[in-house]
């Protein structure tokens, strides 16, 4: 009994701190309590992000983890990792969600780790916010847009690597769309990213939306990996 009111005060005193972070923002602001693998949200987590289904603005963090896009989780538990080991002390992550229509929210997470008499890390708190992919991102798709590919291209050009871009389009996109209407050509835009992502299974390895119907591959290969890995 003692120990259950000594959690569910820990938990009020979170939740009060957190909305009173967020009183004056727009992002969302978390706590992940290392030990007992739970996370706590400000006040705003339900109406930003409603598919988190959070009790009482927590949930665990194997919960959140289902949330994550497949290719991103192993990312995400890589850099979390780094901070619990004491490897960083900032948690710095951009990844993606999916919402309950499966469709893609890139969000942008960053915190600052706390640690415990011993030394070790027992917590992380920060804030969650989409303002750094807002402008980079394809809101209909998901996928990166061009003002990123332009970025992630002048970046490469300052390397040794030898990489691959592939362009490919939908033909006739025009009329699917009159014939079936444009929802269903959203969503067709939306299936031909995920079928990308098949291929890519990786992180590293960027899908772009170029303009209406055209999307653009960017495979990192390094010096020593052979083309056939493409």
């Amino acid at each position: 009994m003692e120990r259950l009111l000594k959690e569910h005060k820990q938990d009020s005193y979170y939740l009060e701190m957190l909305d009173f972070f967020s009183e004056n923002s727009d992002d969302c602001f978390f706590i992940i309590e290392v030990e007992e693998g739970k996370v706590y949200f400000s006040n705003n987590v339900n109406k930003k992000y409603p598919f988190l289904n959070t009790k009482n603005n927590v949930c665990e963090l194997s919960a959140l983890k289902q949330r994550i896009y497949y290719i991103d989780v192993q990312m995400f538990d890589d850099e979390l990792n780094k901070v619990i080991k004491k490897e960083n002390d900032v948690y710095d992550v951009t990844c993606r969600m999916l919402d309950d229509k499966d469709r893609i929210i890139w969000v942008h997470s960053r915190g600052k780790a706390q640690y415990d008499k011993n030394g070790n890390t027992c917590r992380i708190m920060g804030q969650v916010s989409e303002r750094l992919t807002k402008y980079k991102i394809d809101t209909l798709t998901g996928a990166f847009n061009v003002s990123q590919l332009i970025d992630d291209a002048n970046e490469l050009c300052k390397t040794d690597s030898i990489n691959y871009l592939l362009a490919v389009g939908i033909d006739g996109m025009k009329h699917i769309n009159l014939k079936n209407g444009r929802e269903y050509g959203n969503n067709l835009l939306r299936k031909m990213v995920k079928e990308f992502e098949k291929t890519v299974l990786s992180y590293h390895n960027r899908i772009y939306r170029i303009n209406g119907d055209c999307f653009v591959y960017l495979h990192y290969l390094t010096l020593q990996q052979n083309s056939h890995h493409l």
